[in-house]
């Protein structure tokens, strides 16, 4: 929309003429401006709209960016809750009546909404550790999972518009026999 409204002014600009006599009924009573003082007032005006052109822009941006830091703030309070419902489905994992249903519809709508809004579950089993991404709690001997591959998922992590909003905990996979190297 700014460019636009740039390119209107440009064209606006291109089509007065700096150098055009005024008549003198608008010239009443003051001097006349030489060629050069007329040329100097539009270079400051040309100036000062571009100015503001980039103001409004920076505004624009700040606020867009305030927008996001609002938006990750309330979806990082909502992730207890999030995590509530997934020990609530645990711990009634197989059980089918209308409250449960009906928790689950709930979850369910919460989590498509969230979705929309740009959140994305990590779901790194299998995958290797990545710091970045997942912090370790446990290790686990695995003869299916190789060496330093995540075997389990112990709390989710999440993405929010692809930046991290909370690191997945995983328990990664060791080799059997192997022992643990302890921090002394």
């Amino acid at each position: 929309m700014a460019e636009q409204e740039e390119k209107q002014i440009e064209t606006e600009i291109k089509n007065e003429s700096i150098n055009e006599p005024r008549a003198e009924s608008e010239v009443q009573g003051s001097e006349v401006a030489s060629g050069e003082d007329k040329v100097d007032y539009y270079d400051q005006w040309l100036r000062c709209r571009a100015e503001f052109i980039n103001y409004r822009r920076r505004m624009e941006e700040q606020l867009e960016e305030r927008r996001r830091q609002v938006a990750r703030q309330i979806v990082a309070d909502l992730l207890p809750v999030i995590d509530d419902f997934n020990i609530f489905f645990h711990h009634h994992e197989g059980e089918t009546n209308s409250v449960i249903d009906g928790v689950r519809m709930i979850y369910q709508k919460m989590m498509s909404i969230m979705k929309d809004k740009g959140l994305k579950e990590l779901d790194p089993v299998g995958e290797a550790f990545d710091p970045h991404f997942h912090e370790a709690v446990m290790m686990e001997e695995s003869d299916q999972i190789p060496e330093g591959n995540i075997v389990r998922v112990w709390q989710k992590g999440y993405l929010l518009d692809d930046a991290l909003l909370r690191p997945a905990k995983v328990i990664t996979a060791k080799a059997k026999g192997a022992k643990e190297v302890q921090d002394g």
